[in-house]
């Protein structure tokens, strides 16, 4: 993966985060979001964000440590983990808040794809992720055009 003032970012990649983020979420986690948008989803819906939206879907269970991203048209929701979780240094509670908010989306009938920074910077995780997008994507548009 390219070192990150060697990668270059498509303007809707920065212009979506700038819209659709708030300023403390987006300075927390502008790579990731960088990342996913640029190399995983934006080259399956050709860098058109339409529908994407940032947050929890439902009410939310307070705990900073991830970020969601949804797509309330197709089910589909993006949770980029946080070093809190990743790095086991959250409390029972804490941690049973994030398992807590995945099996509400579940249990909703929401897709849900969990991923982390590491994730996101490794290549074959890439290839994996965005295959894995591409069919998630394919069989929600199959689904909300009926």
């Amino acid at each position: 993966m390219l070192a990150k003032n060697e990668r270059f970012i498509h303007p809707n990649v920065d212009r979506w985060i700038k819209s659709n983020v708030r300023r403390k979420l987006a300075n927390t986690y502008r790579e990731e979001l960088q990342l996913f948008l640029q190399e995983w989803l934006g080259p399956i819906v050709n860098y058109d964000f339409q529908g994407l939206k940032a947050g929890y879907p439902y009410l939310h269970f307070p705990f900073n440590d991830s970020l969601y991203l949804n797509d309330l048209r197709l089910g589909l929701a993006f949770e980029i983990v946080g070093d809190t979780i990743v790095e086991g240094k959250a409390t029972q509670e804490q941690y049973n808040k994030f398992l807590m908010r995945q099996n509400v989306l579940r249990i909703k009938g929401w897709q849900v794809v969990t991923f982390c920074k590491g994730n996101l910077e490794d290549e074959e995780h890439t290839k994996l992720f965005r295959k894995l997008l591409e069919k998630l994507y394919n069989n929600s548009y199959k689904l909300s055009a009926k």
